[in-house]
């Protein structure tokens, strides 16, 4: 168990004086953060532009405003959720602020760092819900030993970042809640040592379904995978089905807001004909649902109870039988892998599920599932 990294991420912050004046040049402008104790404190810094309007659905665009003042003193919003139906405890993980413009990570640093290994970690909630904010992943701690930078990061969730349709080539980008985290850690990779930290020294991290997400890094950019190490806390490959989609989700919510489905061109609405009518169909279909408000679809997808999670797309995901062959094979970035599990996680599963097995062995499934991520 690595109880001691999980105990630091639990504890809430100490108490201690937290002053103005820390300040430092990025790629996403100029910083202001803030002091707490012995600690450099930035949050809410922007690595991609806002992914609305044509950017919904399509890899993330590195911000790149050098020079430009930016108000480092508070969490962004939390990625669009969707609560997990059934499952209680599911709304306790999402923020009170969430907004579709949601690309930020936050940077605890040593105040008088140097040359300092960096961790980067990933939110877990199941590709459905989860932010960076939330008061378990805050790195105070893990800066004030002063032998470590923390940094965390939003991706996008559910639908927003997966949405999980069959092939529209050119018009619409799968898993772009992976590539979300690619982005965040290559921006670290670029501006880290300005926080005195060693971007040769990244360790990549996560929980649960960011833990997945992290470990699919080692795959899909095996050549450069930037970072030199792993931490795995309670998912790996397999922890979720990546086959590829089938679009069923993505369809019935699309027909609800009359945008029609991928499969049967006659179920696009007269309205949204009549809104594109210079743009083919499926285009059309991609064109009218990146129109949707992000209530409409996020409620929409509540509605029906719909979940995304990433899917092959034989680029920047696999199926498992793949991962499977990859890892045989040795087809992943040789990086160095610690896996383990958060203390007593599956216990959050077993009154969900506790009718699914009436035998006094929900702990024990849940447990098995949770706790041994390698399979």
């Amino acid at each position: 168990m690595l109880h001691g990294f999980l105990i630091l991420l639990i504890v809430g912050l100490s108490v201690s004086a937290v002053t103005p004046g820390a300040r430092v040049s990025t790629t996403s402008g100029t910083l202001n953060g803030f002091t707490n104790g012995t600690v450099k404190t930035f949050l809410g810094v922007p690595y991609g532009l806002p992914p609305v309007g044509d950017l919904r659905w399509r890899h993330a665009v590195p911000v790149n405003v050098s020079g430009t003042e930016v108000n480092a003193t508070k969490f962004g919003p939390g990625c669009g959720q969707l609560v997990v139906a059934g499952i209680p405890w599911s709304g306790a993980l999402s923020p009170s602020d969430e907004s579709e413009d949601c690309l930020s990570l936050n940077i605890w640093a040593p105040r008088d760092g140097n040359h300092l290994p960096i961790l980067v970690f990933a939110p877990g909630g199941g590709y459905q819900i989860g932010t960076s904010s939330s008061a378990s992943y805050d790195g105070h701690h893990i800066a004030k030993t002063g032998r470590a930078i923390f940094v965390s990061l939003n991706y996008r969730l559910n639908i927003f970042g997966f949405p999980s349709t069959t092939p529209i080539p050119s018009e619409i980008d799968q898993n772009v809640g992976i590539t979300d985290s690619r982005l965040a850690v290559e921006w670290v990779a670029k501006n880290i040592a300005q926080f005195g930290g060693d971007p040769s020294r990244i360790i990549i991290a996560g929980q649960s379904a960011g833990a997945h997400l992290f470990n699919t890094h080692v795959y899909a950019y095996e050549k450069n995978p930037i970072a030199a190490g792993q931490i795995l806390a309670s998912g790996a490959i397999g922890l979720v089905s990546t086959a590829p989609a089938d679009g069923v989700f993505w369809n019935n919510i699309s027909d609800i807001l009359g945008c029609g489905n991928t499969t049967n061109v006659s179920q696009v609405s007269r309205t949204a004909w009549f809104k594109y009518p210079h743009i083919l169909f499926p285009f059309i279909q991609v064109a009218c649902m990146r129109n949707a408000s992000f209530d409409d679809v996020k409620s929409t997808a509540l509605k029906i109870n719909a979940y995304f999670n990433p899917s092959a797309d034989g680029s920047i995901i696999f199926t498992n039988d793949t991962y499977l062959a990859r890892a045989a094979n040795g087809s992943f970035a040789h990086i160095p892998a610690l896996l383990t599990s958060t203390n007593n996680e599956g216990s959050l599963f077993v009154e969900p599920y506790s009718s699914v097995y009436p035998n006094g062995t929900t702990a024990d499934v849940a447990s098995d599932a949770i706790v041994c991520p390698g399979g």
